[in-house]
């Protein structure tokens, strides 16, 4: 018990201050990062709603009045072409939504007991080198 009142008593508390920043950061980048994938997902799921739905709308709407082979190959194509720009122009709205790689510091370098014993401003030189490993690696 007095080993564990000593460690205790030995933290900086300002270092530990610093610690919890860079925690709360850390969280906060990984808060706004789902935030936005939630987001884009929400706009796609609606983007090929629409589009499902102006293409069933087509497909309810357009009737084949005649029976000329000629007439029937240029409906059909052009509810073929249609379908086959539909798909792709879902598929390169869901692609361009991806989201890229993200580095980001690895908390276990930060949240340390020994750190935390450091003074404040060692301490904060050493979450920047971490955060410049990050910056170096992109």
């Amino acid at each position: 018990m007095d080993k564990e009142a000593e460690e205790q008593n030995s933290l900086n508390l300002e270092s530990c201050n610093v610690i919890l920043d860079t925690a709360k950061t850390i969280y906060n980048e990984e808060y706004d990062r789902f935030k936005q994938i939630e987001t884009k997902t929400g706009v796609t799921i609606g983007f090929v709603g629409v589009l499902f739905g102006f293409f069933l709308n087509y497909l309810i709407s357009a009737k084949l009045n005649s029976n000329d082979v000629g007439y029937l190959i240029y409906a059909f194509g052009l509810r073929f072409i249609i379908i086959v720009l539909l798909t792709v122009s879902a598929l390169k709205f869901i692609s361009a939504i991806k989201v890229g790689e993200f580095d980001q510091i690895n908390i276990d370098n930060v949240v340390d007991t020994n750190l935390a014993k450091e003074p404040p401003e060692s301490l904060t030189l050493s979450v920047a080198a971490t955060y410049q490993d990050v910056i170096q690696k992109k």
